[in-house]
């Protein structure tokens, strides 16, 4: 997996920027994943990810349902409203 540097992870527009804003941040590494597509959010990915070799475990997919239950909660999990 190809490092990439910290001033181009930087000029990327995601929203982990302003939630992380002050943490130090050690190293960014690029993941080539296959038949990328625009839209897809980790619950949907999990959701169809049963077709797939990795089985998460209970610990994992618990985790996982704690976090979708916080987002649902604090609405972490929708689109922010297109300003125009």
């Amino acid at each position: 997996m190809p490092q990439v540097s910290i001033q181009e992870f930087e000029r990327l527009p995601l929203r982990v920027h302003t939630f992380l804003a002050g943490v130090p941040l050690h190293d960014v590494w690029s993941v080539d994943l296959p038949h990328w597509r625009t839209g897809v959010t980790l619950d949907e990915f999990l959701r169809t990810a049963n077709n797939c070799l990795f089985t998460p475990s209970r610990l994992v997919r618990m985790l996982l349902d704690i976090r979708f239950f916080v987002g649902r909660f604090f609405g972490w999990d929708h689109e922010p409203a297109a300003t125009a």
